[in-house]
């Protein structure tokens, strides 16, 4: 991509402004123009909540259909079937899982091994990375050291990086660490053992995760029945499963929330991006030049950062396996809540691509046209409606009430009672998200007392609560900061067990 300092300053910052701008007129502009043209405003305000009705029911088939192929992704055995289709072992590709740590606890650590050594795959064929941060303390390291003599015999290789604090043109994160690491794994050992890059997949993942016996073959699979394009991503499904049955009820909502909206785009894989834990071959890695290590989303941004390194010819595939990882867990409802709080504006912070992206598509020739116009589009209907739709669908219905002269028109007597029903049609889709929440609920690890089991139902009456709360308020506030210049910095989410 083009070198930031080469941008000039003012052009940055205006493309930092544009998504707040937008997001900012569309909450205001239906109060003030009620003042005006309230029966205008009362049209587009019915007009909106049909278009949000018919959006929840592509979404709700989105859903249906991704569940099914989720289910039979978990069906399939996939260490048999990629024998069958690809006998030969020495094609099967090395697999490295990078595990970045700060300050995690060793039981964290531990169970991210004990899940991967449950792996059905050659063993010999998977190395990992223990990737820490020298500011993460000494204990960190200590932990590191300890978990990685226990394992690495197990497996193939297994390396330890300690990523150095300070680095000038560094931002704390996760991308400059990963980015360490892999840097450090290719010059002690790819180049030495002259193992093409072509021939080992990359999964990239937070620390807590604990992937599913056939991640390994059903990613090695995917990646051979597309030739080890390296043009591709492949993208997993997280499930915040880990500790689910302790978390508060808000948090399933916003966890499952999160898993399901992800699910929903891999049906529709043009409209997907990288996200959370995704994999990649070590070519495809160097072609993208590894992470971004001066932002704190660097899963989003390397989404743009493989699009602008293959000119537009890129994919990313999803792949039906899950992958289990923590959900936002902290002492008590308050910190549990305010963390919550925390991830999902860093989350929404991924407003910030539109400044990263839009300069190199007005000086990158080799990205086509429509390519761009395609990509700025879903970039922008990615982020503004996150922050302006709940507000809007149970908020904007009473705006041009606040008319006199409109309050007693036919439309403004039937404008309530209009909105209250198609908000109503569109509620009716989550008896979908209810129910796949359920079966894919994992069986709890101890005794939960009855009224937790009956919660895991009730829990999403609360949804239009947590579409605002922790849905458009932390999208505006990240966006607002980015139009203002405020800098997020990466603070870490905690998540106990």
């Amino acid at each position: 991509m083009i070198e930031r300092s080469l941008i000039p300053r003012w052009e940055i910052r205006l493309f930092e402004i544009i998504p707040a701008l937008i997001t900012w007129s569309i909450l205001l502009l239906p109060f003030i123009l009620s003042f005006y043209v309230p029966a205008q405003v009362a049209i587009f305000v019915i007009l909106f909540d049909v278009y949000w009705l018919l959006r929840s029911v592509r979404l709700n088939i989105d859903l249906v259909q991704s569940y099914r192929r989720l289910q039979k992704s978990l069906q399939t055995d996939w260490p048999a079937e990629l024998r069958a289709q690809y006998p030969d072992q020495n094609q099967w590709p090395y697999h490295l899982i990078i595990l970045p740590y700060y300050q995690e606890s060793i039981a964290i650590m531990h169970s991210a091994l004990e899940a991967l050594k449950k792996q059905q795959y050659p063993l010999a064929k998977i190395f990992f990375i223990l990737a820490i941060e020298e500011r993460g303390g000494e204990k960190t390291l200590h932990n590191a050291q300890k978990v990685l003599a226990e394992f690495k015999d197990t497996f193939g290789e297994a390396f330890l990086y300690v990523h150095p604090d300070g680095i000038v043109g560094e931002v704390k994160g996760k991308g400059a660490n990963m980015m360490y690491a892999a840097q450090s794994f290719e010059r002690d050992f790819l180049v030495p053992q002259g193992i093409p890059f072509s021939d080992i997949l990359v999964s990239v993942m937070d620390g807590d995760v604990q992937l599913h016996p056939h991640h390994c073959a059903s990613f090695a699979f995917q990646a051979l029945k597309n030739g080890k394009n390296a043009n591709t991503i492949y993208q997993f499904i997280p499930m915040y499963h880990n500790n689910i049955w302790d978390v508060p009820a808000l948090m399933r909502v916003v966890a499952t929330g999160s898993s399901f909206w992800l699910m929903m785009e891999a049906n529709r894989s043009e409209s997907l991006k990288t996200f959370a834990c995704y994999g990649m071959s070590f070519e495809t890695l160097k072609c993208d030049d590894f992470w971004d290590k001066t932002s704190i989303i660097e899963d989003g941004v390397q989404y743009w950062r493989h699009l602008v390194a293959f000119s537009g010819k890129h994919k990313v595939l999803p792949v039906f396996t899950p992958v289990y990882q923590d959900a936002v867990l902290n002492e008590g409802y308050i910190r549990t809540y305010i963390g919550q709080y925390v991830q999902l504006r860093r989350w929404a912070w991924g407003a910030s691509d539109f400044a990263l992206i839009m300069p190199e598509f007005l000086r990158n020739k080799k990205i086509p046209l429509n390519i761009k116009i395609e990509e700025t589009l879903r970039l922008l209907a990615g982020h503004i409606p996150r922050a302006t739709a709940p507000l809007l669908l149970f908020v904007s219905g009473w705006f041009p009430l606040l008319n006199e002269s409109f309050r007693n028109t036919v439309l403004a007597f039937n404008l309530p009672i209009i909105t209250s029903n198609l908000l109503t049609l569109a509620m009716l889709g989550l008896s979908s998200a209810l129910v796949i929440s359920i079966m894919l609920l994992p069986a709890p690890k101890k005794r939960y007392p009855w009224w937790q089991h009956v919660m895991q139902v009730v829990q999403w009456i609360f949804s239009p609560f947590v579409t605002i709360i922790f849905g458009a308020i932390p999208a505006i506030d990240a966006q607002t900061r980015l139009a203002l210049g405020k800098r997020l910095e990466w603070m870490v989410t905690e998540k106990k067990r």
